[in-house]
């Protein structure tokens, strides 16, 4: 099984998405490529999955019985760190929002969230408009988009070309 991909864009000043699928994953891990003005090597880029290769053979333990411990005392207050674009948008693309995250009422077939001031939008088909700051796959054929601000009205296109309108009450 390959290991390493070598890419070289076409041209220069240009970008595109890569999206990597792993074995028994079932979402893709996007990867958004921007190339640079001129013919040097900027860096190479090393990309590392946490996990281990499914050929790896798995260790059988067994355990004691032990006391199952009951909740501990409250951590700290989530939301005070930095947003994880890639792990959010695989959560609300596999429909399981983050806690804390607000259901909003939308048409047209797609779920919106509000989170962290931001939007998330999961639809079938691929949104014509506003433009999303970051988007994924998700499972089933749907797509996750997220939005600095939210949007009341968006447009998808669903795979027979036809565009839906989609509204979103906040």
């Amino acid at each position: 099984r390959p290991t390493s991909i070598n890419l070289m864009p076409c041209r220069y000043d240009t970008w595109g998405n890569i999206l990597i699928r792993l074995e028994a994953v079932p979402y893709p891990i996007p990867l958004m490529v921007l190339s640079g003005q001129s013919e040097t090597v900027d860096i190479p880029v090393t990309v590392r999955v946490a996990g281990t290769s499914p050929l790896t053979p798995v260790k059988v333990v067994t355990a004691s019985a032990a006391p199952v411990r009951k909740a501990g005392p409250p951590g700290p207050p989530r939301g005070a760190g930095p947003i994880d674009t890639t792990a959010l948008l695989h959560l609300f693309g596999a429909g399981t929002p983050p806690t804390g995250a607000q259901k909003l009422v939308a048409t047209g077939g797609a779920q919106a969230w509000l989170y962290r001031e931001r939007m998330y939008v999961r639809v079938q088909g691929d949104l014509v408009s506003p433009q999303p700051v970051a988007s994924a796959d998700a499972a089933l054929g749907y797509r996750v988009y997220e939005f600095l601000r939210p949007a009341s009205r968006l447009v998808a296109e669903r795979g027979d070309g036809a565009e839906t309108a989609i509204t979103i009450e906040f």
